[in-house]
């Protein structure tokens, strides 16, 4: 069972409260010079996290042939999210990036009275803001078994049908020679572990510890992926720091990814690839993020955490079984 108050805290909605009249008044500010600039285009506010972006990027093609569009403006904020809109450069026609407590201005102005009710009456066919929180209620994905993110997306926020099929993202043929040479990595026999992520708050450093040293006893070459120094890797296991588009092709060459839920495996489930997250029974949006329910890659896995040991057993089961 989840526990809400180990993700948000007891002092969020007190938080959260203070600073919504303030940022609600810059982020209506910001609104209507959005909508000042150029009047021919549709603005789609993206997310902070990577994987909502990677998903609501993934079906905008569809997105854009049902409803008419023709021109669309990305808004968000850099620099992490950068890459991933590079991914769908085609399919996006611009983007604006805005410094991050603008970003969430104009997300905490969308979810005011005065913004939600602007927006529907007056620029409805202009903008789209892909967060969840600005269109529905938190408590909806809460624990809430039938409910993905895919299905957000798709039926509720750009209503295209549960049928749509998300767009795979662009990746360049990015060299990875030098990457296979220095680590030693073999050819469908790598795994990549990604043990980050910030929003899951689960302790899993003894986990990756345990499946590194029994991958290595069956053959396995395993390196830690990590997109800077500042992340330090799994011991026993080299940190190979690499960006989205090198990580995507490393994974393909490997064959299996291990990590934590997280944004940058809503990325790597588009791979070819064996992908494996790492759930934590106690946070509530499991089910609304379950890899699975994406639909784009067969072998995906999610794993429950439940001791460093039986479910070190479950992943190497998984990733031994072809």
């Amino acid at each position: 069972m989840s526990d809400y108050r180990k993700y948000v805290g007891p002092h969020w909605p007190w938080k959260n409260n203070m600073i919504v009249l303030p940022a609600a008044f810059l982020g209506g500010i910001l609104y209507f010079r959005l909508m000042k600039r150029r009047g021919s285009t549709h603005y789609l506010v993206m997310a902070q996290g990577m994987g909502d972006n990677i998903c609501a990027l993934s079906y905008l093609r569809e997105y854009k042939r049902q409803k008419g569009y023709t021109h669309v403006t990305l808004v968000g904020c850099p620099p992490f999210v950068r890459q991933v809109y590079q991914m769908y450069k085609g399919v996006a026609d611009d983007a604006i990036y805005l410094k991050s407590w603008e970003h969430k201005a104009l997300r905490y102005f969308s979810r005011s009275l005065i913004g939600q009710n602007y927006i529907a009456f007056s620029h409805r066919d202009r903008i789209t803001f892909i967060n969840y929180n600005c269109n529905i209620s938190q408590r909806l994905m809460w624990d809430t078994e039938n409910f993905s993110i895919a299905y957000y997306f798709k039926t509720l926020l750009y209503q295209i049908g549960p049928d749509a099929i998300p767009e795979r993202p662009q990746i360049p043929d990015v060299d990875i020679g030098r990457f296979v040479e220095q680590y030693g990595l073999k050819k469908g026999k790598t795994v990549f572990l990604h043990p980050f992520a910030k929003t899951l708050r689960l302790d899993a450093a003894g986990l990756f510890q345990t499946l590194t040293q029994a991958l290595a006893r069956r053959g396995f070459a395993v390196v830690t992926l990590t997109a800077n120094s500042e992340q330090m890797p799994v011991a026993g296991t080299p940190a190979l720091i690499c960006d989205l588009n090198e990580a995507f092709r490393l994974i393909e060459f490997g064959g299996t990814v291990v990590g934590l839920r997280s944004g940058f495996l809503d990325v790597m489930a588009f791979a070819s690839c064996k992908l494996i997250s790492v759930e934590d029974l106690e946070y509530g949006r499991r089910e609304f993020y379950d890899l699975e329910k994406l639909g784009v890659n067969e072998d995906c896995h999610s794993v429950l955490y439940e001791g460093d040991r039986a479910t070190c057993n479950k992943i190497l089961a998984l990733i031994c079984s072809a």
